[in-house]
């Protein structure tokens, strides 16, 4: 099946949706971080995080690839209250994006190359 999409364009309504779910993903974990800088302050005190190249977003931390994706889960899910909507019941943004966001660092050129008629 993934063979079959495979260099086939992207529909503009996939794409928009993609768009608005990776903004979503964003807005959410920036705002979870706010919300619980004081609980991330006293685990980051506790558990001391690896420092690394992997953004945990709204912290202003880079920490190894575990440790962001531990954190950035964590504060996606602080403030993200669609899970009960329609269209949120898939919630894309928490585990594609939490880990795609992060795989793709340092493939920045790769995936520009190969996306040169559509980007994100």
């Amino acid at each position: 099946m993934i063979n079959d999409v495979r260099g086939n364009p992207i529909p503009d309504d996939v794409m928009a949706r993609a768009r608005r779910s990776l903004l979503d993903y964003l807005a959410v974990t920036c705002a979870g971080a706010e919300f619980q800088k004081d609980k991330l302050e006293k685990y980051c005190a506790f558990a001391r995080p690896e420092e690394g190249k992997f953004k945990a977003i709204g912290t202003g931390k880079n920490l190894v690839l575990k440790e962001a994706v531990f954190l950035n889960g964590l504060n996606a899910h602080a403030l993200d209250f669609d899970d009960g909507t329609n269209s949120g019941i898939i919630h894309l943004g928490s585990p594609i994006f939490l880990c795609f966001c992060l795989l793709l660092k340092g493939m920045e050129k790769q995936l520009v190359k190969r996306t040169n008629t559509r980007t994100m």
